[in-house]
């Protein structure tokens, strides 16, 4: 089991390159999202268009 002295000494060693990695995952997590969505609207626009242009 670790001990309490050898876990607050990694905390304090890794904790901030944690912090920092962790928040930038997020943000590219949602920008990754957006990008689906906008995606998704982009080939469904295309998709009416091209079914409305057969009609």
């Amino acid at each position: 089991m670790i001990e309490i002295s050898s876990l607050i000494e990694i905390m304090s060693k890794y904790g901030f390159p944690i912090a920092i990695t962790l928040y930038l995952l997020f943000r590219f997590e949602r920008r990754l999202e957006r990008l689906e969505r906008l995606f998704i609207e982009k080939v469904s626009e295309r998709n009416d268009d091209e079914s409305s242009k057969k009609n």
